[in-house]
């Protein structure tokens, strides 16, 4: 009987311990749920954005003396179009800059470039086709009359870009560029 005794009071105490402890048992975690079967795939992100620096040793110009010293293009992505902010130091040495937002396929847009701080004399407005993810066409037009077309081809692995310029110069020479810039 007392051992009979013993294991009661034993018992009663570990259930007394148990119900006054304040420490709960880990709640289980639900399995995630699974993602729908309809539902779109994760976007991959656009390799056009990004910011882009000039790689000189790469590029050409003809003619040789249009070629800057230094460009650097970010282009921000905004709802059917791109935020293009572009500086730099043009054959002379002076500030370039240039900002605008287009929209993919649509109308001429005012660049807002200038040239050490004064309009840019060549361009005043640009316009953006998309062709796919790695190619895009820009119009540059200065007084609604087109001067170069601009031909970007992002490299597959995103990290580098080609843009082939062809159209007038500031003399009315003829221009055909091709520079290369490297994503940051």
């Amino acid at each position: 009987m007392k051992l009979l005794t013993t294991l009661f009071a034993v018992a009663s105490t570990l259930l007394l311990f148990v119900a006054c402890s304040s420490e709960k048992p880990p709640a289980e975690t639900p399995p995630a749920p699974a993602p729908a079967a309809d539902a779109p795939a994760p976007a991959t992100p656009d390799p056009l954005f990004g910011t882009w620096i000039l790689n000189l040793s790469k590029s050409t110009y003809s003619p040789a003396d249009l070629a800057p010293k230094s460009g650097k293009t970010v282009f921000e992505p905004v709802p059917g179009g791109v935020k293009v902010v572009t500086d730099g130091a043009n054959a002379q040495g002076l500030a370039t800059h240039s900002e605008y937002t287009a929209t993919f396929d649509g109308p001429d847009i005012p660049t807002k470039g200038t040239v050490n701080g004064k309009p840019n004399p060549e361009a005043d407005s640009a316009a953006w086709k998309k062709i796919d993810d790695h190619t895009y066409e820009i119009t540059l037009k200065q007084k609604g009359e087109t001067r170069t077309v601009n031909r970007i081809v992002i490299a597959a692995d995103g990290k580098s870009r080609t843009s082939t310029v062809t159209g007038k110069g500031p003399k009315g020479q003829a221009i055909n560029n091709t520079f290369v810039m490297d994503k940051q």
